[in-house]
């Protein structure tokens, strides 16, 4: 169903770094620096919810993530969460067999963003 979530150990092969819109902007960095120290425990929410099959959760995650993503200077987030919500809404049991490419796109996105820590 679903692979297993990015490895936060490091960062992904050939990827650079998602840097906040925020970046440089010194009242909004340690909040962006919080956003960005939650982002391990959020893949790690995610990829167990995909594992458990729990569809509720993974939409809350998701959506969370679609609101906080633009509100922390990362719109490409946003983006990706809204077209990851989508497939979750299909209908049945479709999402799982839709789920794949937007995950693993959200995912990589989330992984980058950490990577850019220090915005």
């Amino acid at each position: 169903m679903v692979q297993e979530p990015v490895d936060m150990s490091t960062s992904p092969s050939g990827l650079a770094p998602l840097w906040s819109a925020f970046r440089g902007d010194h009242q909004m960095e340690p909040i962006v620096e919080m956003f960005l120290g939650e982002i391990p425990k959020r893949i790690e929410s995610i990829g167990a919810a995909g594992r458990n099959g729990d569809l509720p959760q993974l939409r809350r995650i998701v959506h969370q993530l679609k609101g906080a993503g633009g509100g922390y200077g990362f719109p490409q987030i946003s983006e990706a969460a809204q077209k990851l919500e989508n497939c979750l809404d299909a209908s049945g049991e479709a999402w799982r067999s839709q789920i794949q490419v937007p995950l693993d796109t959200f995912l990589k996105l989330l992984a980058r963003a950490h990577a850019g820590r220090g915005i």
